[in-house]
């Protein structure tokens, strides 16, 4: 089984929502971007897609780090995987770990996914909370959304003194009322970390129409970087553009291809760093 860690937070295989609208912009946004008119995805419900999920489970690997397994498959050559983690009541976002491509065997099977990716989170919690995901070009299967509890998680016993009071009888007839103090056990707190993690490299595409032009922007953390944008569109040809970032990390991109009802690629260096499907 692979692992693939992510960091939660901006990574390279960024976090991202499953889609947002905002004026004529249709984009997908880093987990700390925040909005009262985010889109997601039905959960849990029941996808159009071929592909499945015959197990998923969550594992617990440090204070503030699980790994989310899944292991399913697609009938469709190529494919990805990943995770999705709750952002805010109604509100998941998922993140892209692995896509690939595997021939069709003779049973009809296509893509898989037997991976257990990391997810690190910035703060600890009680419980874990996360699920995993499959795609094909048919649409994407999710998991329920599964909860750990936190193993490390620092607990307190208060310390406390019991009172015992015991009648002894004398020949006096007279009674002494004798008491015992009795501490109670103590628990250590639980050494905490503070940890505000690291960032790492993101990037993602935005699409708007213009007119009866569209216009794609790359916007990346990637300096005067050479990337790949790719379109794909059922029944059309492939179209590619080579393009190179600025010292600010973003590029520009002005079309009158219609790109409704497609799929735009991002690639760094033949890795896929983000996929957008244009309503």
């Amino acid at each position: 089984m692979m692992r693939c860690s992510t960091e939660f937070g901006f990574a390279k295989r960024m976090f991202r929502l499953r889609v947002m609208m905002s004026g004529n912009w249709l984009r997908k946004a880093k987990v700390l971007f925040a909005t009262s008119s985010l889109l997601t995805f039905a959960f849990p419900g029941r996808a159009l897609a071929e592909c499945s999920i015959s197990s998923a489970q969550l594992q617990q690997i440090s204070e503030r780090e699980i790994l989310a397994i899944i292991d399913g498959k697609c009938t469709k050559e190529i494919g990805e995987s990943g995770y999705f983690t709750r952002l805010s009541p109604g509100v998941f976002g998922e993140v892209m770990a692995v896509s690939g491509s595997r021939r069709i065997d003779q049973f009809g099977i296509g893509w898989q996914a037997s991976y257990g990716y990391n997810i690190v989170f910035q703060e600890v919690s009680e419980t874990y909370a996360a699920g995993v995901w499959i795609a094909d070009v048919d649409g994407v299967v999710h998991s329920e959304e599964m909860t750990i509890q936190n193993s490390f998680f620092p607990t307190t016993t208060t310390s406390s003194t019991s009172t015992t009071s015991t009648t002894v009888a004398a020949r006096s007839k007279n009674t002494t009322e004798v008491t015992s103090a009795q501490p109670a056990p103590t628990t250590t707190l639980f050494d905490l970390i503070v940890d505000d993690g690291v960032e790492d490299e993101f990037a993602e595409l935005l699409v708007r129409a213009v007119g009866s032009k569209w216009e794609i922007t790359a916007d990346t953390s990637y300096s005067s970087t050479p990337m790949t944008v790719r379109f794909r569109k059922s029944g059309s040809r492939l179209v590619t553009w080579n393009i190179v970032t600025t010292s600010e990390g973003s590029r520009r991109i002005l079309t009158s291809r219609n790109l409704s009802g497609g799929t735009l690629t991002l690639l760094v260096q033949g890795q896929v760093v983000d996929r957008l499907l244009v309503p």
